[in-house]
């Protein structure tokens, strides 16, 4: 919806301000303040200006037009009227053929779905980060400058850091310069641009507060909107423990490895031992036969193929 007044006081208006503000025909060459309006203002700016200023309460609308007049300089602000439904109102000097200012042009458009569009944004936003900072694993967001918005309290917790200490600052300046890793500048300058996200790739790094510890990084971008830039999740889970144990595995397995080798080698020489000394008997008791006499070392296998042959 579009709609004006010209004012003070009020001189023309549209259809469509007639029914926004209740106004009649009567109403023309009477004072805007005398009009009854439903909009409850709630913010201002300069036109062209993103500092929001302070806005007078509702009934200071006047003031507003008039200061407009005084300063000939927009201004601008966010309305609702009685059932909720988003406006912006704007104040603009009006300028005779002459280019005298000779009042003032009140326009309010209808911004209703836009306005219910930014606060499901910024839900959504808020809602995003408070899993971000409730995340049992660290998780940081970063700008496309890669300087930390937000960090997870996991984060805060296990590098042993404060949000005071980190947020607002390039990540690779945070804490002593733990996180200026040559790795992780190749992540995020080299890999995340191309790619827009990598997962699970693996860094080790001593780290001032906590020791040599293993990470999985995992990062991806998040897209911009129309209140936010592009930024990045970077999210980060210790390995650590789970590296020391596959370490502690495969140790454990070369050394049975090891152990199963030695024990087939042992195994080899003592089968091969204990055929030779077979052989060995073997020829002994062949001699003692073969000069009459009973074999010296009767063998198992011997006995076991002369009773098969009886």
């Amino acid at each position: 919806m579009y709609c004006s007044i010209a004012t003070l006081p009020s001189a023309r208006f549209s259809a469509q301000a007639e029914k926004q503000f209740g106004l009649l025909a009567t109403d023309l060459g009477r004072p805007i303040g005398n009009v009854r309006h439903n909009l409850v203002l709630t913010a201002a700016s300069n036109a062209g200006s993103p500092a929001a200023l302070a806005l007078p309460a509702p009934e200071d609308l006047v003031s507003v037009i008039a200061e407009v007049i005084k300063s000939v300089r927009e201004r601008e602000c966010e309305a609702r009227d009685l059932t909720g439904r988003w406006y912006s109102l704007r104040v603009r000097p009006y300028f005779t053929l002459d280019n005298k200012v000779d009042g003032a042009v009140m326009v309010l458009l209808d911004i209703d779905a836009l306005k219910r569009s930014e606060q499901f944004i910024a839900a959504a936003r808020d809602y995003a980060e408070a899993i971000v900072r409730s995340a049992p694993d660290p998780m940081l967001i970063l700008n496309s400058d890669l300087f930390i918005q937000t960090c997870s309290e996991a984060f805060y917790r296990t590098f042993s850091v404060t949000a005071t200490e980190s947020e607002g600052r390039l990540i690779y300046d945070l804490g002593n310069g733990q996180w200026n890793i040559p790795r992780l500048h190749h992540l995020l300058g080299d890999i995340l641009p191309r790619n827009s996200v990598f997962n699970d790739l693996e860094i080790t790094h001593e780290f001032a507060s906590i020791g040599r510890r293993t990470m999985l990084l995992n990062a991806r971008t998040m897209s911009e909107t129309a209140d936010q830039p592009a930024r990045i999740l970077l999210g980060i889970h210790d390995i650590t423990e789970r590296s020391q144990m596959q370490e502690a595995l495969r140790a454990s397995h070369a050394e049975l490895r090891s152990h199963a080798a030695e024990l087939e080698r042992f195994n080899r020489v003592a089968v091969g031992r204990e055929l030779r000394m077979v052989a060995l008997k073997q020829e002994i008791n062949e001699l003692r036969r073969q000069q009459g006499e009973a074999a010296r070392y009767p063998l198992e296998f011997e006995r076991e193929a002369k009773d098969t042959d009886d």
